[in-house]
């Protein structure tokens, strides 16, 4: 997770694959929330590499 909790343990709550390279997730914590802009990629070998692209903790009121 990009973010610490502040209020908790950050937490994943939907994750959407956009398409064959680019997933985008939201996060949070019960209070706080954000996103984050995952690549992905599969090897010759199956094996999953996930890179933190972007992430976005929202401003609280």
């Amino acid at each position: 997770m990009p973010f610490a909790g502040m209020e908790g343990t950050m937490r994943i709550n939907k994750v959407k694959i956009l398409n064959h390279k680019w997933i985008i997730a939201d996060f949070t914590d019960g209070t706080y929330w954000g996103e984050i802009l995952i690549s992905y990629e599969l090897d010759e070998n199956k094996n999953l590499s996930l890179t933190t692209e972007k992430s976005f903790l929202y401003p609280q009121d």
